[in-house]
């Protein structure tokens, strides 16, 4: 909880970024499957993945609001009957831990054969339950905490330290351009499609925002006005890729996004609110589409 921090980080959590507690803690299982037969998922594996995750875990309707993914294999086209295959399950808070804890039984019992189409259906089996972070074997019964608000304190005072942080987006990130240069676009145009389009007041900062504050809204917190986003020098290096699943019914649904670093060149001028959401956007994804896995991103530095 909170006041287990410092006084003087809990104050900065408190009076800046309450909202965000109700994203905490977040639960993670990595789950190891073997192929017996040959997959051809494409480039990017997101919505087919994300599918059967869904539709295993019974299609729960609320699957949005407490579950996401981390798709770690994607950029490999083709799989051999015999390969592994790990991706990463998130889980928000009691609910989402649940839904974890039912994960591994499910996928075991799972019986539903698919169109042959489909690059996951009854192609695999469940090999293991890995920990999210480091691949160790884990028992069933366990389920690892992946964020919490200590951790984040934690997290938030090594980032402070360095030097220089990089944001790696590995998976794509659809961001809205803003309003006057959207204007009246439709479908894909509507989105940021390279670097340029991010840098006008801070976008990139104000869209990673705008993601997590819905989030957390629809888990139910009250959120005020947001406070003046102040200017961060940056190197933005992001391009777009294209990508897209099959619905239900066949139709084609885009998940293309921006790929790439951006580059913070003086982490002090981060705000403690700025870097709390870096911090935990990492765990829950950002952008449209993150439920997919889609705007996944990892910090890193070079110090």
């Amino acid at each position: 909880m909170i006041d287990t921090l410092p006084i003087s980080t809990a104050n900065k959590l408190t009076s800046t970024r309450t909202w965000l507690q109700q994203l905490l803690p977040v639960y993670a299982l990595r789950c190891c499957m073997r192929f017996s037969q040959d997959a051809y998922p494409g480039f990017y594996h997101q919505g087919a993945l994300t599918a059967w995750v869904r539709t295993v875990m019974g299609s729960q309707s609320d699957f949005s609001d407490y579950m996401s993914i981390d798709v770690l294999e994607q950029n490999k086209a083709r799989f051999k009957a015999g390969d592994l295959y790990r991706f990463t399950v998130y889980g928000i808070g009691a609910k989402g831990k649940a839904y974890l804890a039912g994960l591994p039984r499910a996928i075991i019992s799972f019986q539903t054969r698919w169109d042959a189409a489909m690059p996951f259906r009854d192609n695999w089996s469940l090999q293991g339950i890995e920990h999210f972070c480091d691949g160790e074997i884990l028992e069933q019964t366990e389920i690892p905490l992946a964020l919490e608000t200590q951790k984040l304190h934690d997290e938030m005072i090594s980032w402070r330290d360095k030097g220089s942080i990089k944001i790696h987006f590995f998976s794509p990130w659809r961001v809205l351009r803003n309003k006057a240069s959207r204007q009246t676009n439709k479908g894909e145009d509507r989105y940021c499609r390279n670097s340029d389009d991010l840098k006008e007041n801070n976008l990139w900062l104000t869209r990673i925002d705008d993601s997590l504050r819905k989030l957390a809204e629809d888990h139910g917190a009250i959120i005020g006005e947001r406070k003046l986003l102040l200017p961060v020098n940056v190197i933005v290096s992001l391009a777009w890729v294209n990508a897209a699943y099959k619905n239900g019914l066949g139709k084609s649904q885009p998940m293309g996004g921006l790929i790439g670093d951006i580059d913070i060149l003086d982490p002090s001028q981060l705000s403690e609110d700025d870097l709390a959401l870096l911090v935990a956007g990492q765990y829950l994804g950002v952008g449209q589409r993150r439920v997919f896995g889609n705007g996944r991103y990892r910090l890193s530095c070079d110090d």
